[in-house]
């Protein structure tokens, strides 16, 4: 026997992966998290969260893939990341967490950073922007619940929360929202000056950071959360840190996917990677 690797790393809205001829055993999956977007000023967004688990597809002949784009800067606040998920029809079968988008900034108060993929349990907030009126994060999601949108602070507009409807989208940004949402739901982000980053999508979906007042930085939206099915044999779910994905030295992870966006930048998008035994020449497939 001989070991097969199907790479997925760009961003898909659905991509179905057929089990090839010759397949034994079980199928060993890793997933990392889409990274969220950057701010207008020095705050970053959060990096993806990392899934790895093994799955017995001897019952069935396909899965679908879903890569989340990478949250965007829209030149205000960074959007969240898309959900980055691994399914059997309907059943999401493992979803690795985004990261959540940077706050915006104003006069010379910072944003808040975007908090990072979680891992299902513990919930990744989106951090507080800078100054008197500071706009609050938003609350990461978990397996539980999605992540409420930031509140209090100086009584702007609130983050809205994770959306709990289909897959489980991010949060909007409070303030308003972009058309710059990333692929697979990730929250939009505010499109001015003190608003809020957009939540990442997860299982649930990250809320939206607040709007802060006048001179004041935008909340950073919180982190999506991650999930494995029951049915699936769960490895490791981890959470990511600060704007950098979870698990970036493991063997198959590929450079460039699954971290926050610096100021002005992008986030990168997710990665799905599936390994597996042929009872024949081993190969590899990058898609």
């Amino acid at each position: 026997m001989t070991q097969a690797k199907d790479i997925f790393e760009d961003p898909t809205a659905g991509t179905v992966w057929t089990k090839p001829a010759g397949f034994v055993g079980l199928l060993r999956i890793k997933l990392w998290g889409a990274g969220g977007g950057g701010s207008d000023d020095t705050a970053y967004g959060g990096g993806g969260a990392f899934v790895a688990l093994t799955y017995d597809v001897s019952a069935i002949s396909a899965l679908t893939i879903y890569v989340g784009g990478g949250g965007q800067h829209n030149g205000n606040a960074g959007g969240g990341g898309g959900y980055t998920a691994v399914m059997n029809g309907s059943d999401v079968i493992g979803m690795a967490g985004a990261g959540g988008g940077a706050g915006a900034h104003d006069s010379d108060s910072p944003g808040g950073n975007g908090g990072p993929g979680g891992n299902g349990t513990t919930a990744s907030n989106g951090l507080a922007g800078s100054g008197s009126g500071a706009g609050n994060g938003g609350k990461g999601g978990t397996t539980a619940a999605p992540g409420a949108g930031g509140t209090g602070g100086s009584g702007q507009t609130d983050g809205e929360a994770g959306d709990t409807d289909g897959l489980y989208y991010g949060g909007h940004a409070g303030g308003g929202t972009s058309t710059t949402s990333a692929t697979n739901g990730g929250g939009p982000a505010g499109t001015a000056n003190t608003h809020g980053g957009g939540g990442g999508a997860g299982y649930h979906g990250g809320g939206g950071g607040e709007r802060a007042g006048t001179n004041d930085g935008g909340g950073g939206g919180g982190g999506g959360g991650s999930f494995a099915h029951a049915s699936a044999t769960l490895v490791t779910r981890t959470a990511g840190s600060g704007r950098t994905v979870a698990n970036a030295a493991d063997a198959d992870y590929v450079s460039g996917n699954g971290n926050g966006g610096v100021a002005l930048g992008n986030g990168q998008s997710g990665l799905v990677v599936l390994i597996y035994e042929l009872a024949g020449p081993g190969m590899l497939a990058v898609f």
